[in-house]
């Protein structure tokens, strides 16, 4: 005769997992900046109370949004790939020194109506477009495109654009 064992059930917290908010529409402009200290945890919500979406370490760059409430939604680029999430104020700094080792750098949009791809393609959709001028992070370029980073209707937003619509290096 065989017995069968039943497993408890998991154990669920009666507390609601916090979520993170939208973007706030008084945000302002964002800044491109440098992680002053590392290695710096990237959180999904304003709060230590967010998990980690990742970490930076010190001179990994990040476009940052004004801090409200002593953090800073940041899209940033840590350990080769783009991070998006919240930091608090005081982990970076305009003046900072970028890392020898990271390949990303900063850049602006060169024309008006650049549009940000979800693949390195026209054929991929489009998630917005920029005006000329607008602050990215951009990463070394890939068959003609780059990866980047940028803000645009209120959110962070990652994609790609052609090489020749990006002014940096």
């Amino acid at each position: 005769m065989s017995e069968t064992t039943k497993k408890p059930a998991p154990r669920r917290s009666r507390a609601k997992p916090k979520t993170a908010p939208k973007a706030r529409s008084d945000a302002g402009a964002p800044l491109c900046a440098v992680f002053t200290a590392g290695p710096t945890t990237i959180r999904t919500g304003p709060g230590r109370g967010f998990e980690a979406a990742g970490e930076a370490a010190a001179g990994d760059w990040l476009l940052a949004l004004p801090a409200k409430d002593g953090w800073s939604e940041v899209a940033a680029v840590a350990g080769g790939a783009f991070i998006r999430g919240y930091v608090p104020e005081g982990s970076f700094s305009k003046h900072g020194k970028p890392a020898s080792r990271t390949r990303a750098y900063t850049a602006a949009c060169r024309a008006a109506g650049t549009e940000v791809k979800a693949g390195p393609g026209h054929t991929y959709g489009s998630d917005g477009t920029l005006d000329e001028g607008a602050p990215v992070i951009a990463m070394p370029r890939r068959a003609g495109w780059c990866p980047v980073a940028t803000f645009l209707g209120g959110r962070f937003v990652t994609g790609f654009v052609p090489a020749a619509a990006i002014k940096g290096r």
